[in-house]
């Protein structure tokens, strides 16, 4: 298991994966039946272009003339076939039955034409003998083509083979034999066939057979559960996020994996209190949990909603500083998500961008998710577990952490709403609240400096906007809104204009490619990466943070 998740780590399928039909193929054999069998119609027709030029080249080392009619024939007839079996792959709503039927006609069809050339060309353009020895390479390679590209049986593959060579021994029997001091040397073009064909035929039934075994074992190998990995989509302090298919349902997931190497004890209690967390909220804004599950192997996974959107850190990397309409409008989704986590006690202590995300989901636009509860924390039991919530111990992001997060005091929902406030002072102005070059120099800033009005770096900012945002940023707690419920009911009474349905609809339809191309590929770390660090001096003057890790921000 843990080998196929390291196949799995470059973001796309790794090259082994897809040629063994791992991801590519996902959990639907016919998809990859249809694939392969399309792979293989394509090569058979330039496999034939590819003798048809070797042919001419060498003709003249052997003083034959190759006949126009072979062309015409022969050659383009069967690459035509073989073009017209790519497209039948490709474009028919054919099963595993059809699809079968589909290859193995084309195997017929190319080896019988090769025993036929023989039987045409023979003792009159090319010796009989020679005819069978150069067809029978033709066939040897088209069969060992079909073994190793399409998924087959060993029983399969060996009865193709059979009846491919048949018909060539049929057509060996009646060519005149090869000179007598030929015989001496090799078998006759009948016995040549027979011995060589039952040959390559193992050897065609023995890769069939080990390359199925292979793509079964990596099936199984990327499965959790009910679950099929797919793809890597990003990473995390905490853990691997895949792309996955549900078996039965065949539904898009996301699956968050914890690698065994990060799976200790208070790992392990974090991951799964992220997951019960989380599965208890219900909010259209909060992702939605769907299955946990722990594997044989120990791996620890949890499936979700799988989101094609940005997070508000890739949408301000791409598209620079958001409308102060919209600001609002997001806002507000991130603080009814947060309302109801906080009317049950918790808080998520790690609101940043890169762990909120706005996609376009059933029919609504703009639709913003809250992600990542990894680092939530029941208030009501948080003192009666120490094993989750240790002193001196610093948890979140530094650009989004709150000063008393920073001082080690008590935390509620208020601790969240400043982390929001330096999200939507991100929105406003495309950079954070404070900046420096380490960790101390930021979290010294969130304790000690009063935040830049963001009118400062953008103009044309609402003075009602700006205020709530520095009210957010307040170093007192009780200076801020009560809880998220409180934010949602200060936002609507903004009343900002200027990011209606219809301004959202032609948002998402101007930039639906640019989603598209992030979401192609690998979704790269956070670069504000979640800080975890224990303090290296337990009593430590809360006014001069110098006891932290000094680690990059």
């Amino acid at each position: 298991m843990d080998e196929a998740l390291r196949w799995t780590s470059a973001g796309r399928s790794s090259p082994l994966i897809r040629m063994l039909g791992g991801a590519s193929g996902g959990t639907d054999p016919r998809a990859l039946l249809r694939r392969r069998v399309g792979i293989y119609a394509l090569c058979g027709a330039a496999f034939l272009l590819g003798y048809w030029i070797y042919g001419n080249l060498t003709a003249h080392l052997y003083e034959v003339d190759l006949p126009t009619s072979w062309l015409l024939h022969v050659e383009i007839p069967l690459a035509t076939a073989c073009v017209c079996g790519w497209l039948a792959a490709r474009r028919l709503r054919l099963g595993i039955t059809g699809l079968y039927t589909l290859e193995a006609a084309l195997t017929l069809l190319l080896c019988g034409s090769y025993a036929l050339v023989v039987h045409q060309v023979g003792d009159r353009i090319l010796p009989g003998w020679f005819a069978v020895i150069g067809w029978m390479n033709a066939m040897t390679m088209t069969l060992l083509l079909r073994a190793v590209v399409v998924p087959s049986t060993m029983g399969r593959t060996a009865v193709l083979s059979l009846l491919a060579y048949a018909a060539l021994f049929s057509v060996a029997t009646q060519v005149d034999p090869a000179p007598a001091e030929l015989l001496r040397l090799e078998f006759g073009a009948p016995s040549y066939v027979v011995t060589w064909g039952l040959g390559f035929t193992a050897v065609g039934a023995v890769t069939s057979a080990v390359i199925y075994g292979l793509q079964a074992r990596v099936r199984a190998a990327l499965r959790l559960g009910q679950y099929h990995l797919t793809r890597k989509l990003g990473e995390g302090g905490m853990g691997v996020v895949y792309l996955a298919e549900h078996v039965l349902l065949k539904r898009e997931t996301a699956v968050k994996v914890l690698p065994p190497e990060k799976a200790g004890l208070d790992a392990i209690a974090r991951f799964e209190r992220e997951v019960v967390h989380t599965s208890r909220l219900a909010h259209p804004n909060t992702v939605q949990i769907y299955d946990y599950g722990r594997t044989p192997q120990g791996l620890f996974y949890y499936a979700m909603e799988y989101l094609q959107g940005l997070t508000l850190e890739e949408l301000v990397a791409e598209d620079g500083p958001q409308p102060p309409a919209r600001v609002v409008h997001l806002l507000r989704q991130a603080a009814a998500a947060l309302a109801e986590a906080h009317g049950r006690g918790l808080v998520h202590r790690d609101v940043k961008p890169a762990n909120l995300m706005v996609c376009h989901r059933g029919g609504v636009p703009d639709m913003l998710k809250v992600l990542d509860f990894g680092l939530v924390k029941e208030l009501a039991t948080a003192s009666k577990d120490p094993s989750l919530s240790q002193a001196g111990a610093l948890a979140g992001t530094p650009l989004y952490l709150a000063p008393e997060a920073i001082r080690g005091d008590a935390l509620d929902g208020r601790a969240d709403l400043y982390a929001l406030g330096a999200v939507a002072y991100y929105l406003l102005t495309g950079e954070p609240v404070f900046e420096g070059t380490t960790t101390v120099e930021i979290c010294a800033a969130h304790l000690h400096r009063e935040p830049a009005p963001p009118s400062e770096r953008v103009p044309e900012i609402p003075d009602a906007l700006e205020g709530l945002v520095l009210q957010l940023l307040a170093k007192d707690p009780t200076e801020r809104p009560a809880d998220g419920a409180a934010l949602v009911r200060e936002l609507d009474a903004l009343q900002l204009a200027g990011w209606d349905a219809d301004a959202r609809v032609a948002w998402w339809e101007a930039r639906g490619a640019l989603v598209r191309r992030l979401r192609a590929g690998e979704a790269p770390a956070s670069t504000n990466q979640t800080l975890a660090v224990a303090l290296t001096v337990p009593a430590v003057d809360p006014g001069a943070p110098v006891g932290y890790s000094p680690a990059e921000p």
